[in-house]
């Protein structure tokens, strides 16, 4: 039996999101319709004619909800539907800019629980979402449907006043605003160059590679912004608990496993203690490390990268050594800055976000990070971590 054709609702005011997912909508293989509103008031419009029977249109299986919109923002228009008895078996899916923005979405409590979508909306992002129509049943209202981020715990979290959510505003918009035009610049770019790439000349084809570099570039960028902001307000964790080190790097090799091979890399650990860490910011600060030692090796050296821990008066003291490139005595500090690069991008790409991710979670622990080289036989970073409260 052929199943019954699923209608959305789209919530969008960006072009080139509206077209993306009208591609993905069509793609889908979901049969049904997908409607468009580009602002609060206009979504819920609809909705309610739907509601007073006054069109014929298809009524909407779901909600696809971008949050920032124009006239009425998408925290309204679930607010509303929250307050419509007449509205809330709509199952509510939350358009996000980048995984970053679960964290965002999870320090608001009108926001939590809620199912998201990461932009650019694609047609299998759409089928898991018809899923999880069909096994609820349309029988759970939005405020309490099960989404796949999950809520804060409130240990050690950042205080609830006006700075701090305003300083959460701003890294959402960052992710949001910015990231928008630059997927449809980087969408359009490669349609075009799939599209009319062999009848373009040669300098042609190499502007729009320009373009298409450039724009990944910044995404990874503004990706790397929104981890050093998110870093400034994250929490730390529950105190008293700890993370088993030894078990964290041996996971942050495995993710960087192609890496590591295709570079011949040899990895030696000693023994390593738990730290009163959280594993996300110590599996971050691991990888932030390690890519480094892969990735800056003079052409045809294998790399050789050790990691060793020792008790100090500081608490416990990390070193991670390798026979790299080495590092300049007067850039000993400034590699620690955000989008502080010492190479070109075509020598080692990268955007110069990694070390000063590793300060920031280091600190926010209450350690400290420093390098030491002798700038030609490779580095050593070492970090501390005293013991918590």
């Amino acid at each position: 039996m052929a199943e019954a054709p699923l209608h959305f609702l789209l919530f969008e005011d960006n072009p080139g999101d509206i077209e993306l997912t009208r591609e993905a909508f069509a793609e889908s293989g979901l049969g049904g319709e997908l409607h468009v509103a580009r602002d609060g008031q206009e979504g819920l419009d609809f909705l309610y004619k739907h509601i007073n029977k006054d069109t014929q249109q298809p009524c909407p299986d779901a909600v696809l909800l971008d949050l920032n919109m124009p006239r009425m923002d998408g925290r309204e228009v679930l607010a509303t539907m929250q307050k419509d008895a007449r509205l809330q078996n709509i199952p509510v899916f939350l358009l996000i800019g980048t995984e970053i923005e679960h964290s965002l979405l999870n320090s608001d409590k009108r926001l939590q629980g809620y199912s998201t979508i990461v932009k650019p909306v694609e047609a299998g992002k759409l089928a898991a979402a018809a899923n999880i129509i069909k096994n609820d049943g349309h029988k759970t209202t939005p405020a309490g449907r099960k989404g796949t981020s999950a809520t804060t715990s409130g240990e050690n979290a950042p205080p609830d006043n006006d700075v701090a959510q305003a300083f959460q505003d701003f890294v959402y918009h960052i992710s949001h605003d910015l990231r928008a035009p630059l997927r449809g610049i980087n969408f359009f770019a490669k349609r075009i160059g799939l599209r009319i790439g062999t009848s373009l000349d040669d300098d042609s084809r190499q502007s729009l590679a320009i373009v298409i570099d450039n724009g990944t570039r910044m995404q990874d960028m503004l990706d790397g912004l929104l981890l050093y902001s998110r870093l400034c307000s994250a929490s730390l964790g529950k105190p008293g608990t700890t993370t088993d080190t030894a078990q964290v790097f041996k996971a942050c090799t495995e993710t960087l496993g192609d890496k590591v091979r295709a570079a011949h890399a040899r990895i030696e650990i000693g023994a390593l203690p738990a730290l009163p860490m959280a594993a996300e910011h110590l599996a971050r600060l691991f990888l932030c490390l390690l890519d480094n030692a892969v990735k800056f090796t003079r052409p045809g050296q294998e790399p050789h990268i050790t990691l060793a821990a020792s008790e100090s008066p500081e608490g416990w003291h990390f070193v991670m050594q390798d026979n790299g490139q080495g590092i300049g005595v007067r850039h000993k500090e400034e590699i620690f800055k955000i989008f502080k690069r010492l190479y070109r991008e075509d020598e080692y790409p990268g955007v110069g976000v990694g070390l000063a991710l590793a300060r920031k979670i280091v600190e926010r622990y209450g350690g400290r990070i420093w390098a030491e080289s002798d700038g030609s036989t490779g580095s050593s970073f070492h970090f501390t971590i005293p013991p918590r409260p």
